[in-house]
């Protein structure tokens, strides 16, 4: 895991997303806070601060970010061929993919929490600048558990990018089959002719059934069925990536 972590460090792509990620949670949270001082509303405070950044940033471009850091890292090794070398070092193939994954995890889980961080801090200059007054705060657990869902939610994106890129030997490959999955997912989701038993293993619902039980709201699904769906998004992906890679043809 120690030499994964290096080589994310050294792509300039976790960079880009990371800036970008801060640059679309900044631009967020100053609009909200605009539309809130003309509207007279209550802006900003701790610790609602801590998930408007990243919330913001998954309901734009957050997805696609996730499917390519899922994606590249196994992609990269077919484009630059050197999955040969790798696998020759390590006793194990499944491992080695593993470690790919759980880095990317870490990575992923590390840079949310410097998105929230970020958003808290710029909700509360803004607030003091701009004289908004921070208005009842939701309980800190309650913000945390926004934030873990919303961790889990892109870690199964970025699952699906790594799991298509693995089928198809390619970053564009896997974050494209995964682009079209996750816009399968939602339009199946808004279609109302779809049954909900088809619906109650799909990705959004569940994502938006975690979201409503944790704000109190009645939700869609039973509080299993959206932690079962999540669960199985996150791991099933890895399971089939590493199975594929352990018998695939590397030579």
């Amino acid at each position: 895991m120690h030499t994964e972590l290096i080589k994310l460090g050294k792509r300039w792509l976790g960079w880009l997303i990371l800036g970008a990620s801060l640059g679309l949670a900044t631009a967020g949270v100053l609009l909200v806070a605009i539309l809130s001082r003309r509207m007279q509303e209550s802006f900003g405070g701790f610790p609602s601060g801590l998930v408007a950044g990243p919330e913001l940033v998954a309901q734009s471009f957050g997805s696609m970010f996730m499917l390519v850091l899922g994606a590249v890292p196994v992609g990269s090794e077919y484009g630059y061929d050197t999955w040969k070398n790798l696998v020759a070092r390590h006793a194990s193939r499944v491992r080695l993919l593993a470690a790919k994954w759980l880095t990317l995890l870490g990575v992923l889980l590390l840079g949310v929490i410097v998105v929230s961080l970020w958003s808290q801090g710029v909700a509360l200059v803004l607030g003091s600048m701009l004289d908004l007054p921070a208005g009842e705060q939701p309980a800190l657990s309650q913000i945390l558990l926004r934030l873990g869902v919303l961790a889990w939610f892109l870690a199964v994106l970025a699952s699906v990018g790594f799991l298509c890129a693995t089928l198809t030997r390619s970053s564009v490959g896997g974050i494209t089959i995964g682009f079209v999955w996750l816009s399968l997912d939602g339009l199946l989701t808004m279609v109302e002719r779809v049954p909900m038993a088809v619906k109650r293993w799909l990705l959004t619902p569940a994502q938006a059934s975690l979201n409503a039980a944790i704000a109190g709201q009645p939700a869609a699904l039973p509080l299993w069925n959206s932690l079962l769906v999540l669960l199985l998004y996150l791991l099933v992906p890895l399971i089939i990536a590493l199975l594929v890679f352990r018998e695939r043809d590397l030579t």
